[in-house]
C-alpha cells in the first residue's frame, strides 16, 4: 500500500511488542549465568577482611536470580505435576496387573506406582522431544497468564521487588566493604577518609578535632580497628553520588572508582528504586531530573522484563567491579 503500512503488517507487530515486554524467559532469566560470574569473582578476592562480604554478595545474587525466575519455576513445577499425573495410568498397568479383580491398591503399590510414574516422566523430560514439549507448554502458559488483566499488577509488583532488591544488595555491599577496608587499614585509608571531618558539622561524636568519651568507651578506648565504622556515618551510602564520594576520599585511585560509579545504568537503578519505595512507583520531578527520561510526572514508572534485567545485570556487574577494585587497592 503506497505511502503507508498495510493493516496486515501492523497487528503482528503490536503482538510481538507486547510479548517481548511480558515474557520472562527471554530477558529476566538471562541473568542466571551471572551467579557463576559472581562466584568466580568472590573466589578471586585475596583480602581476608573483604572476602566474607564477597561471599555474602554471591549468596544475595543467587537469591535475586531465584526471585527473577520465580514465575518460570512455578510454572515448570505445575507442568511437571500435570505430566506426572498423565503417566499414572501407565504406571498402574505396569505395577498392578490384576486391576480388573477389584482389589484395592496397597500403600506399597501406591508408592511403587508414583515411583514408576516419576521414572517415566524423568525419562521423557530428559529426551529431546520431551524437553521441547515442556518448554513450549511453559512458554504458552506464561504468555497466557501474564496477559491476563488480573495478573498485570502482580507482574509489576514482582518487577518492582526485583528492582528494589537489585539496588539494595549493591548498596549493602558498597557500604560493608568500605567499612571493612578502613577498619583493617587505619593508617592509610582511614586517614584519607578523615578529610571529610573538615567538611562536616563541628558537632557530633567525632569531629576533625575531637572524639567523644562515650564513643571511645563504646570501643574500649581503642578505635584503631573501627575507623571505618566511625567514619561511615559521615558519608551517604544510600545513593551513587554519596557512595562515590566515600570511595574517592578513602582510596587514591580516583579514576578507577569514577568509572564504576559514573555510569547511567547504576544511577537509573538507584532512581528507580527510590521512586518505587518513596513514591509508590509514581514518577516525580526528582526522578525525571536525575534520569533525564522523557516521561510524564504522575504516571507509573514503566517496568518490563527488559528494563529490569538491565537493572539486575548492572547491580551485579557494578558489585563485582567494586569488589575487584577494593581488593586491588588494599595494601598487602
Amino acid at each position: 500500500m503506497a505511502g503507508g503500512v498495510s493493516p496486515m503488517t501492523k497487528k503482528p507487530r503490536r503482538r510481538h511488542k507486547k510479548k517481548t515486554e511480558l515474557i520472562f524467559q527471554r530477558n529476566i532469566l538471562e541473568v542466571e549465568n551471572y551467579h557463576d560470574t559472581v562466584e568466580k569473582c568472590a573466589q578471586k578476592i585475596r583480602t581476608k577482611t573483604i572476602k566474607p562480604y564477597a561471599q555474602v554478595f554471591a549468596r544475595n545474587v543467587e537469591d535475586l536470580i531465584m526471585l527473577c525466575g520465580l514465575p518460570v519455576v512455578l510454572l515448570y513445577t505445575g507442568v511437571f505435576e500435570t505430566r506426572h499425573t498423565a503417566f499414572i495410568p501407565g504406571a498402574i498397568l505396569k505395577i498392578k496387573k490384576n486391576l480388573g479383580k477389584g482389589k484395592p491398591l496397597t500403600k506399597s503399590e501406591h508408592r511403587r506406582i508414583h515411583q514408576e510414574a516419576d521414572r517415566q516422566l524423568r525419562k521423557y523430560s530428559e529426551s529431546a522431544a520431551g524437553k521441547e514439549a515442556i518448554k513450549k507448554e511453559v512458554e504458552f502458559k506464561i504468555e497466557h497468564i501474564l496477559n491476563m488483566s488480573d495478573m498485570r499488577q502482580a507482574v509489576i509488583n514482582l518487577l518492582r521487588a526485583i528492582t528494589v532488591t537489585s539496588w539494595t544488595i549493591f548498596e549493602a555491599l558498597s557500604k560493608d566493604i568500605w567499612i571493612a577496608a578502613l577498619n583493617s587499614n587505619c593508617d592509610i585509608l582511614a586517614k584519607r577518609a578523615m578529610k571529610i571531618l573538615k567538611e562536616s558539622s563541628p558537632s557530633g561524636d567525632i569531629t576533625s578535632k575531637t572524639i567523644s568519651t562515650d564513643l571511645l568507651a563504646k570501643h574500649g578506648f581503642d578505635v584503631r580497628n573501627c575507623m571505618g565504622t566511625l567514619l561511615s556515618g559521615k558519608f551517604d551510602f544510600t545513593g551513587v553520588t554519596g557512595i562515590k564520594k566515600a570511595y574517592v576520599y578513602a582510596f587514591d585511585n580516583k579514576k578507577m572508582f569514577e568509572r564504576i560509579f559514573d555510569v547511567k545504568g547504576l544511577s537509573h537503578l538507584e532512581a528507580s528504586r527510590h521512586v518505587i519505595v518513596h513514591n509508590a512507583g509514581i514518577i516525580d520531578e526528582n526522578y525525571l531530573r536525575r534520569t533525564k527520561r522523557r516521561l510524564k510526572v504522575g504516571k507509573a514508572l514503566p517496568l518490563n522484563s527488559r528494563i529490569v534485567s538491565r537493572h539486575v545485570k548492572k547491580a551485579i556487574d557494578s558489585g563485582c567491579q567494586l569488589l575487584k577494585a577494593v581488593d586491588k587497592c588494599m595494601p598487602r
